[in-house]
């Protein structure tokens, strides 16, 4: 079986045909055999593996993919409406982040979440970080607050369950009209929150120089384009 399935390796087959001359040449002889005698456990596992380094070429980066593919699809059955028992798991260990609907949306790093967080939902965000960072997706989760591994205080992403409560989310939050940070005060009257000073203060130090540039621009250029939109560079504003 391996020759004859290491001599088609050569032809250009597509993923279809090999996967048709794997069932031909492969299961089918498996199932023959196992019909009439007893197949030793190593031989079954070893007739997988040939069958499987088939169907991908003996790549094994197609390997990773085909993993990580797998790994990912358990997203969209997080994000269900169904109410299975099995996501009372995630729900308890993203809870501390805003939940699962958020945190894949935030600039995160996979290893600063819970620590609790089994391996098997760890590697999930990892390999959807790699998707991200390929596709671009999500882009402005690096200027939000939460679960951003660019803005840590003692080396640690932040998430504060009162902030959050109050959509204060993204750095332009933080903003005056004028592009600056508001003020302590100012920032207590706009989201009516009761929050330590010092928290405040805090995560403004704790937000990188280049990202606080970018923030400012983003949110300037924003409100011109308002009120572009507003008031049409043809229209007269009279007092």
């Amino acid at each position: 079986m391996k020759t004859k399935l290491n001599l088609w390796l050569s032809r250009d087959l597509t993923l279809y045909g090999r996967s048709l001359l794997a069932k031909t040449l492969g299961v089918s002889q498996l199932i023959y055999a196992a019909s009439m005698l007893s197949v030793p456990t190593p031989v079954i596992k070893e007739v997988q593996a040939e069958l499987f380094n088939f169907l991908w070429k003996n790549k094994k980066d197609n390997k990773k993919i085909v993993v990580k593919s797998l790994r990912l699809a358990w997203i969209s059955r997080f994000l269900s409406n169904s109410r299975d028992s099995w996501k009372a798991i995630p729900n308890h260990y993203l809870s501390t982040h805003g939940g699962l609907q958020f945190l894949l949306k935030c600039n995160y790093n996979a290893d600063d979440i819970n620590n609790n967080l089994p391996t098997f939902y760890r590697e999930l965000f990892q390999y959807f970080q790699e998707f991200k960072n390929k596709t671009k997706i999500f882009s402005y989760g690096n200027f939000l607050l939460r679960n951003n591994e660019a803005i840590t205080i003692e080396k640690k992403m932040l998430f504060w369950k009162s902030w959050f409560n109050k959509k204060i989310f993204f750095i332009q939050d933080i903003l005056s009209g004028d592009g600056n940070f508001l003020t302590f005060e100012e920032f207590q009257n706009k989201f009516r929150i009761k929050t330590n000073y010092l928290h405040y203060f805090q995560l403004m130090a704790a937000i990188p120089s280049d990202l606080k540039k970018k923030a400012m621009l983003k949110y300037l250029h924003m409100n011109s384009c308002f009120i572009r939109l507003r008031y049409p560079c043809h229209l007269k504003i009279h007092p």
